[in-house]
């Protein structure tokens, strides 16, 4: 997370995914991912659950409008 925030403001995101890799069965070589959300505008962090990658992919594509 501390990782994904400095990210999001040394190149001036609108909003970051960080991916979970400490999490059973998120992150490379599995059918599902844990993200969360993190925005540079000071909402609070979206965090989701363990679900297919393509329901994560569902959700990031649902945030974009936001942006």
């Amino acid at each position: 997370m501390k990782n994904g925030a400095e990210k999001l403001r040394r190149k001036n995101l609108d909003a970051i995914v960080i991916n979970s890799l400490k999490d059973p069965g998120a992150g490379f070589g599995t059918d599902t991912n844990k993200i969360t959300v993190e925005f540079a505008d000071g909402r609070p962090a979206a965090t989701y659950p363990l679900k297919s990658k393509q329901a994560v992919a569902a959700d990031i594509l649902d945030i974009l409008p936001t942006l």
